[in-house]
């Protein structure tokens, strides 16, 4: 009786046995398209792209340029501001290496001073490059970061990093300030005072102790969230099963595979695109997008992305991942560009309705076409 009880379960066992090495199979497979050179540069410059527009947005909602109001000739005293655009680039940078921190904040860096303060100070592009590159040297990695305490090291290293970006600091306070003087009486040493201990309580707070954490926090998720062999393939994150697992690309996180889905992740970029875009035109050029033409690129945009995923869901082509990310990049800075329309315009719910109509009808054709 014991052995009738039992024989259920172990073909259940072998039954799961089998169906987690098919599961196996399929993400390895899917694993291997990734490792080509093209694809790790692909990989490279979608991580410096993030890093960029990622930087740019958090600085503008805090900053760690604020006291630049003082250099040169704008003597002004501001509230203390938390480094938001610096902690995102030390984050970034500890995940995904030094040589995309230090290239993806020099740029940003670039972009945040100009659309900022409309000039450049090259001292401030120095001081981000060395801290994107330092955030990476110790990168962060499953096997290592909490097992053998390397969390510690790069808390070492944030240290450092902030006294050499200090030390800089006080350096170019020598160039930019003319008659610069130790008196904190004076509007020139009330001013370096007042630049200095801002930039080390915020670098303290929001660097030296939020970053370890946060990172400590992404090694929890990430580590409850993988198989055994540290892949992540999470529905919400592919909303495809396994079987369809070409539809998602892996991102390699310090060991992991998070699995995304391809063409919603490029519809995530191209929001974002258009938004920088839209920041970009806006604040550093003071252009407004005309109207007609943000209807004719919320017209055009989604266009090859309905024809990509049509022909794909009824079953005459297989899309690539090129394809998938490239279209999702048009139909992401579509949705964007129909938040910019009047909503009086008349065009832009006509727009939606049809676009959503032409999205159910291929839904509702392509599961009775491949019955």
């Amino acid at each position: 009786m014991n052995s009738d009880k039992d024989s259920p379960t172990l073909e259940n066992n072998q039954n799961i046995e089998y169906e987690n090495y098919f599961d196996l199979i399929k993400l390895e497979h899917r694993l291997k398209k990734n490792k080509t050179k093209l694809n790790y540069f692909k990989n490279q410059l979608i991580r410096i792209f993030f890093i960029i527009v990622f930087y740019y947005f958090s600085s503008k909602m805090s900053g760690y340029l604020a006291f630049l109001e003082a250099f040169p000739n704008k003597f002004k005293i501001l509230n203390f501001q938390f480094f938001t655009g610096i902690l995102v680039l030390i984050l970034l940078s500890n995940l995904w290496g030094s040589i995309v921190g230090s290239i993806g904040g020099l740029i940003g860096e670039l972009i945040y001073q100009f659309i900022s303060i409309h000039f450049i100070i090259w001292p401030h592009l120095l001081i981000i490059t060395l801290i994107g590159f330092m955030s990476g040297l110790i990168k962060y990695n499953k096997d290592t970061f909490i097992r053998k305490l390397y969390i510690m090291r790069f808390f070492y290293i944030i240290i450092i990093t902030m006294f050499a970006s200090l030390l800089l600091l006080l350096i170019f306070t020598f160039i930019y300030i003319k008659d610069f003087s130790f008196d904190i009486n004076s509007p020139a040493g009330s001013i370096v005072l007042f630049n200095n201990i801002q930039f080390l309580i915020s670098f303290i707070i929001s660097c030296m102790f939020l970053s370890p954490l946060i990172i400590l926090a992404i090694d929890r998720f990430l580590k409850f969230s993988s198989n055994q062999f540290g892949n992540i393939y999470l529905i919400p994150f592919t909303h495809h099963t396994i079987y369809d697992s070409d539809h998602a690309i892996p991102i390699y996180i310090g060991g992991y595979n998070f699995f995304v889905c391809t063409r919603c992740t490029g519809m995530i970029i191209g929001i974002i695109i258009g938004l920088f875009i839209q920041s970009v035109l806006k604040l550093g050029f003071y252009i407004d997008m005309d109207p007609n033409l943000v209807f004719l690129l919320t017209l055009l945009s989604p266009i090859p992305g309905i024809i990509d995923w049509g022909v794909q869901k009824l079953g005459f082509i297989k899309s690539n991942d090129y394809k998938r990310i490239l279209t999702g990049i048009l139909v992401g800075m579509a949705i964007h560009f129909l938040t910019l329309m009047d909503p009086k315009d008349i065009r832009a719910p006509i727009l939606l309705i049809t676009y959503f109509s032409i999205f159910v009808f291929l839904i509702i054709f392509s599961s009775k076409f491949k019955k």
